[in-house]
Order: C-alpha cells, then sequence, then structure tokens
C-alpha cells in the first residue's frame, strides 16, 4: 500500500497546529509504464497504419518495427524517460485542511492548497487525476494507484472542508 505514516512525511512538510494527517501517496513506476506503452501503442497504430496505406507494407514486422520506433520517438524525443526520474520522489499528503505537494527536485516546494479552493477532482486516463482549481488554475498528480479512491478521498476531504454556503457558490 502507499499510504504513509506521519512519521514517514518528508521533513520539510509540516502540519499546522490542528491539522489532521488523512493520507500520503507517492508515484509508481508501473503506471509510468502504462502511459509509455498506451502512447506508444496510439502511435504504432498511426505508424503502421500510415506505413501499410502510402508504402503498402503489411504484416507483423511493421507493426513491430512501429512500436519500437515510437517507443523511441517518446522516451527520447519528447523525454518521457525523464519525466520518470522527476516524478519518482513526488509525495502527495492529504490532511483536513490542504492537498500538499512535496519534491526535491522543485524549488518551490512544499506547495499546497487549501482544500476549499479545490473545484474538482477527476480521474485522467489511467495514469493521473486533475485537480481543478478555484478560479481557474488545475494540478495534475501523476502515476499515483487507485486514481478514484483517491479521487474520492480528495473530493469528501474538501466537502468537509468547505462550508455548505460556499460549496453552492463555487458548484455554479
Amino acid at each position: 500500500m502507499t499510504t504513509l505514516l506521519s512519521h514517514d512525511l518528508p521533513p520539510p512538510v509540516d502540519l499546522d497546529e490542528g491539522e489532521v494527517l488523512k493520507e500520503v501517496w507517492r508515484p509508481q513506476f508501473r503506471y509510468f509504464c502504462y502511459k509509455v506503452l498506451f502512447v506508444s501503442g496510439l502511435t504504432t497504430i498511426l505508424l503502421g497504419g500510415g506505413a501499410n496505406l502510402s508504402l503498402g507494407v503489411t504484416g507483423l514486422l511493421i507493426w513491430l518495427v512501429s512500436f519500437l520506433i515510437s517507443s523511441a520517438l517518446y522516451a527520447f524525443v519528447f523525454d518521457d524517460i525523464f519525466e520518470w526520474s522527476a516524478r519518482r520522489e513526488d509525495v502527495w499528503v492529504l490532511t483536513n485542511r490542504r492537498l500538499i505537494f512535496y519534491s526535491p527536485r522543485d524549488d518551490n516546494s512544499p506547495a499546497f492548497v487549501a482544500l476549499n479552493q479545490i473545484k474538482q477532482v477527476k480521474t485522467w486516463l489511467f495514469w493521473g487525476l486533475r485537480v481543478r482549481l478555484l478560479p481557474r488554475d488545475q494540478v495534475m498528480m501523476l502515476f499515483l494507484p487507485d486514481r478514484p479512491r483517491i479521487r474520492d478521498l480528495i473530493q469528501a476531504a474538501v466537502e468537509n472542508a468547505t462550508p455548505p454556503e460556499q460549496r453552492k457558490a463555487t458548484a455554479t
């Protein structure tokens, strides 16, 4: 399980007086791999289909070559190979008052948003969560396991932290 105990919080993340730790999440490598395979697979379909239509080349070999080319393209040209190294040490902390982000590679870390500033949380494909903030910002939480559960926990924390009259005002 990815939930950590409070003594496992990253050193610069301190809780305020009366703030209660609810959950701590870290990215998992397998969800990064799922993303790379998914994107490479879509590109393979485009490359393989394009080769089939334009060159008249068919067969298993063209699909295999297309998959290898698209994987290399995403890994090296679009820097996906570095995305995991940049995200693997991320930590997301949910308390009864805030959603906190910590990364040792980020100069602005730790950063947080008050729960009453969160408008909506949705799963995004199968490797992320999109947290929409008021008035029009958003934050992506990438490569976390069990995203529907995390979404529900954040939404429940937002509802508990936001007064009913403020929830009505932000829903419109």
